[in-house]
C-alpha cells in the first residue's frame, strides 16, 4: 500500500508532466523548432512529434 507521500510525489511529477506538454503545444503552436521545443521542456522527440500530431486534428 503506498502511503500518502509517495501518491503526493506521483501526483506532483503528474502535473510538472502535463505542464511541459502544454508549454510544448504552445511553442508548436508558435512555429518554434522542434529541437528547441525539445531542448526547453525536456520532452523526448517522440513526445512532442505526438503533441504535433494532436494539433493537427
Amino acid at each position: 500500500m503506498k502511503d500518502i507521500n509517495s501518491i503526493r510525489g506521483e501526483g506532483i511529477e503528474e502535473g510538472i508532466k502535463k505542464g511541459k506538454w502544454e508549454d510544448a503545444k504552445m511553442m508548436l503552436m508558435e512555429g518554434l523548432d522542434l529541437h528547441l521545443i525539445i531542448k526547453i521542456t525536456g520532452l523526448t522527440e517522440s513526445e512532442v512529434l505526438e503533441l504535433k500530431d494532436e494539433l493537427k486534428r
